[in-house]
């Protein structure tokens, strides 16, 4: 049974600070020392440090993500916000929560087994104190001319979008983050290639839809998906709605 000590917000920073930094730490160095010790004047062997560091970095990583898991499913409130969050953050696997893969001994094994079994708990909003009551999140790019005023507004009432109004929670339907892939036509127009894809801040109204470019606003995937699950759980719970 969890103890809701932990926040999904401090799960996932904890996450990126002891996972993600220290395998891209080890990555680096198991790249820019073989340099300098060429230039030194070591032979061509001391190439070999980058695929023994990249070796450690994935071991690494996958000891970290088992410690992780385990200490986030037992502590968090909301353990489907957590795995939502912890993908989209890119510490765990999409759907990482149906298995126990992973390095990992027969204790700990046996730990996280007990633990998946609170997915199947019905989902249930768990507030974050640390959430302001507003929160404001500014366009990117500094040359923008909406880059001193809030390009979303998020509160427990609704969104507001600048140059679009006030959106109340009640008036929106399906709001999420999508990603949209491109392609552009080679040489015939029956032939295409992929142009990339990017990631699009996405909510229905009654009279239309609204798109923004997540890479213009100053935020990231896994950041804005927690703000909406905050002020769309604090608008429902005070109005008792799901």
């Amino acid at each position: 049974m969890t103890n809701n000590s932990t926040s999904i917000q401090e799960a996932v920073r904890t996450g990126l600070r002891e996972i993600s930094q220290p395998s891209k730490y080890i990555l680096w160095a198991a790249f820019i020392c073989p340099i300098v010790l060429i230039l030194l004047g070591s032979t061509l062997w001391v190439l070999l440090i980058f695929p023994f560091g990249a070796i450690i970095s994935a071991i690494y990583t996958m000891w970290a993500k088992t410690r992780l898991r385990i200490w986030a499913y037992e502590n968090v409130g909301d353990i489907h916000q957590l795995q939502r969050s912890a993908e989209l953050a890119g510490l765990l696997r999409l759907r990482s929560h149906e298995s126990t893969s992973g390095l990992m001994s027969h204790s700990q094994r046996k730990k996280l087994l007990s633990l998946l079994e609170r997915f199947s708990e019905e989902e249930s909003f768990v507030d974050d104190p640390a959430f302001p009551n507003e929160t404001h999140l500014f366009a990117r790019s500094a040359v923008s001319p909406a880059a001193n005023r809030p390009l979303l507004t998020l509160n427990d009432t609704g969104i507001h979008v600048e140059s679009e109004g006030f959106f109340e929670w009640d008036s929106i339907s399906d709001e999420r983050i999508v990603r949209v892939s491109y392609t552009r036509q080679l040489f015939l127009p029956a032939f295409r290639i992929s142009a990339g894809s990017t990631a699009l801040f996405r909510f229905e109204f009654p009279s239309g839809r609204i798109e923004i470019p997540l890479p213009s606003i100053r935020t990231t995937i896994w950041e804005l998906d927690l703000l909406l699950y905050i002020y769309r759980g604090r608008f429902n719970q005070r109005n008792d709605t799901r």
